[in-house]
């Protein structure tokens, strides 16, 4: 008779470690739905606010602008001088107005409810540490717990990967060895399906420790007002990457090819972007100017102020080095700029001038002679005035 090569107290063990990994799993997507969903309501509220205050703007004349024979000067009378006035006012009181009647006034109310929902699905939210409305502030502190959460939660999910489909069956067939008068009377077949099944859960199990990443799970809290805004102020870039990610289509920056041919579009979207060593976070719009300039070579990037050109300019110039595409990058400022272009390379790069492998900035001042003797070093940065 085979020999039991474990005890109930060891079955229990393995069982309870399994039982608290896949809960802790469980859990983990479920509250990462939930986030998701949380983020995506708050968008829906804040693209509704915002698209009805673009209807307010939209004149009635537009719901007959498909010529539907709508009489909007009859209702301009009556007090509804715009899209947004159709939308709010109760279709009786439309209906009830002399010249309008019940089909002209349901007409119209399909007509202003189909331009305010395509206004409302394509309305592009803007947020800024300066709009700190109800509406906004709900959307970031989501976001920010999303964010803050996205660490454990994503721990969770690389258990959940490890873990066997069929933990189920594996514990049923070791359950029959849970007591010696069980395991006396089991079939030789099935004691060797018992410890075939205990040895390859326990392995299987092995390093998977999920008791205090389940803590930490239950741990998470909603964040306050000022701990979302605060983290929106110091990363705004991972805010509007998650926002992309679930709503692009309030989002999402113009990403379609800016005008280029299909040839040149697919080309850049083509072209693999490799940002390792580079401390910083580009959004949708960003990684495809970084592209566009890696296949390019020549490039003028004329985004507006603010939409960080700086960013991409340091990795463009550090894809470059690490390739030896170029020995040494120019960077030419005004002079008030010198250093804050050093110091943005230094903190994108994640490097210090005189920590070892380093890049080195050198801020072309001085003297003339001082000046040439620094043009002549060999720097990977040299930062020059006009």
């Amino acid at each position: 008779m085979l020999k039991r090569e474990f005890f109930s107290s060891e079955i229990n063990t393995l069982v309870k470690r399994v039982n608290i990994a896949e809960r802790t799993a469980n859990e983990a997507y479920a509250l990462e739905r939930t986030m998701q969903d949380n983020i995506i309501g708050s968008v829906r509220q804040l693209s509704e606010k915002e698209s009805l205050e673009i209807l307010k703007t939209i004149p009635i004349e537009e719901i007959n602008a498909d010529k539907s024979g709508i009489r909007t000067g009859v209702l301009k009378e009556n007090g509804i001088g715009t899209v947004f006035d159709v939308v709010r006012t109760d279709i009786y009181r439309i209906a009830s107005i002399y010249g309008i009647g019940e089909n002209m006034a349901a007409k119209a109310k399909v007509i202003a409810q189909r331009i305010a929902g395509d206004i409302q699905r394509n309305a592009k939210i803007r947020l800024s540490a300066d709009n700190r409305t109800p509406e906004h502030t709900s959307l970031v502190k989501n976001v920010s717990g999303y964010i803050r959460a996205a660490g454990c939660i994503n721990r969770c999910k690389e258990i959940a990967a490890r873990l066997p489909a069929d933990s189920a069956v594996e514990i049923k067939k070791i359950r029959r060895a849970s007591n010696g008068i069980k395991w006396f009377f089991t079939s030789e077949k099935k004691k060797e399906e018992s410890i075939d099944s205990y040895n390859r859960l326990l392995g299987q199990m092995a390093g998977i420790d999920a008791g205090p990443l389940y803590d930490e799970l239950k741990r998470i809290r909603p964040v306050t007002d000022g701990e979302a805004w605060d983290d929106f102020s110091v990363n705004s870039v991972s805010f509007f990457n998650v926002l992309e990610e679930l709503v692009p289509e309030h989002f999402a920056s113009n990403n379609d090819g800016y005008g280029l041919s299909d040839e040149i579009k697919d080309e850049v979207q083509n072209t693999e972007l490799d940002l390792t060593g580079l401390k910083c976070q580009l959004r949708g719009y960003q990684v495809w100017g970084v592209k566009y300039v890696l296949r390019q070579g020549r490039v003028l990037l004329g985004y507006e102020m603010g939409l960080g050109k700086t960013v991409q300019a340091i990795c463009c110039a550090e894809i470059f080095l690490r390739e030896r595409l170029a020995e040494s990058v120019l960077i030419v400022c005004p002079n008030s700029l010198k250093y804050q272009w050093k110091s943005e390379i230094e903190r994108f790069t994640g490097t210090r001038g005189k920590e070892q492998g380093a890049r080195e900035v050198l801020i072309v001042e001085g003297y003339a002679s001082k000046r040439l003797e620094l043009y002549k070093a060999h720097a990977s940065y040299k930062i020059v005035s006009y």
